[in-house]
């Protein structure tokens, strides 16, 4: 089978040759550069602005008193974000309730000492079973005689 060629356009503003996205082909003139994009923007809001329509769309009382109805309605627009995802690990930990057995102690301590209580309360409650394999569960012959 033979594959259809995709034909290539030269970028209207730094006349390159690029391959055109396939869903917007016939449309595309400019290629995927920032500065290409940013002089396509350009040249797309000159257009607009060039319609009778639009002439004097962002004047006169009736677009201030649209803006100001956004800006009532959208309030804290402008304010910064804070970023909910940059609080330290042990402020999740402290909200977190214990289990019914008590394994993690007081919730309240660090948190190494938390995990080091419930690792101490599985050992004991299901010991490790002696392997015979040296260094793990039984004391391996001395260097010194």
């Amino acid at each position: 089978m033979a594959r259809r060629g995709r034909r290539k356009h030269k970028c209207l503003c730094c006349k390159s040759w690029f391959t055109p996205d396939p869903r917007r082909r016939e449309g595309q003139r400019y290629c995927s550069r920032t500065q290409c994009q940013r002089a396509s923007k350009a040249v797309s809001q000159q257009r607009w602005l060039r319609k009778s329509e639009n002439e004097h769309y962002f004047q006169g009382p009736e677009h201030v008193e649209r803006v100001q109805r956004w800006r009532r309605a959208h309030p804290r627009y402008w304010r910064k974000k804070v970023d909910r995802h940059c609080r330290p690990l042990q402020d999740v930990i402290d909200t977190q309730a214990t289990d019914s057995k008590g394994y993690f102690g007081d919730i309240n301590s660090p948190l190494q000492d938390v995990m080091a209580t419930a690792a101490r309360h599985r050992l004991e409650r299901h010991p490790r079973p002696r392997s015979g394999v040296r260094g793990v569960d039984q004391p391996g012959p001395t260097s010194c005689r």
